[in-house]
């Protein structure tokens, strides 16, 4: 191996370290932004499930609400 292959070989893994480095880099930003997806659909879910107790509580003071009428038909009120 003479110095002109040595000296391609150098460069190629520089070249090929530089790459790397790149790659990672990007790499370790889609990972972020992956955690920050991950935290905003937490959110979202703690949202759904508060939502959902609320919609329970609205079912129930309608039902109430509709037996309530449906007494006063009955009574004629």
């Amino acid at each position: 191996m003479d110095d002109k292959d040595f000296i391609d070989v150098n460069r190629e893994l520089a070249t090929h370290g530089a790459d790397l480095k790149h790659l990672r880099r990007d790499v370790d930003r889609i990972l972020e932004k992956l955690e920050n997806v991950a935290a905003d659909i937490a959110g979202m879910k703690k949202s759904l499930n508060q939502s959902e107790g609320g919609w329970i509580f609205m079912l129930k003071v309608a039902a109430i609400a509709t037996g309530i009428v449906a007494v006063a038909k009955f009574l004629g009120v």
